[in-house]
């Protein structure tokens, strides 16, 4: 299996990176437009975290969900605001029992991957959004910016766009989720070696990694369309929380 068959980690990495870039900084952006018009970082929390509830109940369901299926024990689930440690803020949690850490890891990544069938489902099929990361990536400029600008014609758009949004900007695992993914993957990482040692490897090449990258490609999609959806809220937010600033002259770091 030539490099080429490994494209699909590739484009894991060159979606994934600058998703989670974006996502961060029109978190940033939402929250400095609401501080700059109700100066309360209380109202800011509680408007913040209004915006986001489909997307917060989606990961704490999901949380759930899986948690009862694996037969772990769940406790208060809760989607009310809060602080922790004075700069982290919590839009929602459900309390599970830690367990070994292959069952902590399904329920950690549970948020992820209902979220990525949603956006996908809602991406390809709603909005229409399937082609304009290829269109941007191959520089066809032109016909992004006519794909883009034919998109709120679409049945619903807005409603279909609301929603996305609202679950790609919250399906990431939170530090308390991933508390299991650093073991499983060393056992993942073990196991490899182990079959390699065994001299599976020209057969895990030629039977396994094609799906392992084929799995690869459709992440890579998945978050290549969170970015795209990402991308065009905080775009307008950006100018909008500038517009203010300089109105007001307040001024948010």
């Amino acid at each position: 299996m030539t490099l080429a068959g490994f494209d699909g980690l590739l484009w894991l990495i060159a979606t994934v990176v600058p998703f989670m870039v974006v996502q961060r900084w029109v978190h940033r952006e939402i929250q400095k437009v609401f501080l700059l018009i109700t100066h309360s970082p209380n109202a800011t929390v509680v408007i913040f975290s209004l915006i986001l509830l489909p997307g917060v109940f989606l990961h704490e369901l999901s949380h759930f969900i899986v948690a009862k299926i694996l037969r772990v024990p769940t406790g208060r689930f809760t989607l009310i605001p809060r602080m922790e440690n004075g700069s982290t803020l919590v839009m929602g949690s459900v309390e599970v029992a830690r367990v070994d850490f292959f069952r902590d890891t399904l329920i950690g990544s549970a948020p992820l991957i209902s979220g990525g069938i949603v956006l996908v489902l809602l991406g390809v099929y709603k909005l229409g959004l399937s082609q304009l990361p290829s269109l941007f990536s191959s520089g066809q400029t032109d016909l992004f910016l006519t794909v883009l600008a034919d998109l709120p014609s679409l049945p619903d758009f807005w409603l279909w766009f609301y929603i996305a949004f609202a679950v790609s900007a919250t399906m990431m695992p939170s530090p308390s989720d991933r508390g299991g993914f650093a073991a499983c993957a060393g056992v993942v990482v073990f196991l490899l070696l182990v079959a390699i040692l065994m001299g599976v490897g020209p057969w895990m090449l030629a039977h396994v990694a094609p799906q392992v990258n084929q799995a690869f490609r459709a992440l890579g999609g998945m978050f290549a369309i969170a970015f795209v959806v990402n991308l065009l809220v905080g775009l307008p937010v950006f100018a909008l929380a500038r517009g203010i600033s300089k109105l007001t002259g307040y001024q948010v770091r």
